[in-house]
């Protein structure tokens, strides 16, 4: 907290609770190995893999990732944007910056 020109200053930092941390990252650390896994697979058996949609299910993974790693921005960015408009409203402050 810092005070300049009669005004008081609040900086608030923000993160997701250490919890959820660990989870997504023991979360898209696994599937992270398993996309690399499928990749590196598809890659060396390339001759074996028939066009169409019996390679749906080979996406699964690389959807989780993409929903994992899109669920904990998206939810964070959302949830941080409520809380800072409460803050202000409780503070009867204004948004510098």
């Amino acid at each position: 907290m810092n005070t300049y020109l009669g005004k008081t200053e609040v900086s608030v930092r923000q993160a997701p609770a250490l919890a959820v941390l660990i989870f997504m990252g023991l979360w898209m650390g696994i599937v992270t190995l398993v996309c690399i896994g499928m990749l590196s697979y598809g890659i060396t058996h390339l001759h074996l893999l028939k066009p169409g949609l019996a390679i749906m299910p080979s996406l699964v993974p690389f959807f989780m990732w993409i929903g994992g790693a899109a669920m904990v921005s998206i939810g964070f960015k959302s949830e941080s944007g409520k809380a800072k408009k409460l803050l202000l409203e409780l503070l009867e402050g204004e948004v510098v910056g």
